[in-house]
């Protein structure tokens, strides 16, 4: 019994060193992938013509609105940065990647209508909100 702890005692001593073998031995592979990449059309004029409180709001706003949309079509976070995210759209089991992504756009889209509406009403604008 004495042996069996003494194993274990080593091995786990050692764990910094196994980790790292077991890195190394990790192979990088070649897959296909769809990648989504969305900003705010005319941030600058739309960042001018609100105070910075309510801007932040707005990209807020669409984070929050569009991070579901993203998870049901798969979509894999990537970044968000300034007024943009990036998202990765890898194959799937049971559907089709490159479809989740035009699907994931389109459903962005009518997202997009809908904050559009609300800030034209909120602001009195007559201009509408599209990501690029």
């Amino acid at each position: 019994m004495v042996r069996d702890d003494d194993y274990l005692l080593d091995f786990l001593s050692r764990r910094n060193q196994v980790i790292n073998e077991l890195i190394k031995r990790r192979r990088p592979y070649l897959t296909d992938v769809t990648v989504m990449v969305a900003d705010l059309q005319n941030s600058i004029k739309i960042c001018s013509e609100l105070p910075a409180e309510e801007y932040f709001e707005l990209i807020n706003n669409i984070w929050q609105e569009s991070a579901p949309i993203f998870r049901r079509f798969y979509g894999t976070y990537g970044k968000h940065a300034g007024d943009g995210m990036v998202y990765y759209f890898l194959p799937q089991p049971d559907c089709d990647y490159k479809l989740n992504a035009i699907e994931c756009s389109l459903e962005l889209q009518k997202m997009m209508k809908g904050i559009t509406q609300q800030w034209q009403a909120r602001k009195g604008w007559f201009s509408e909100i599209f990501q690029n």
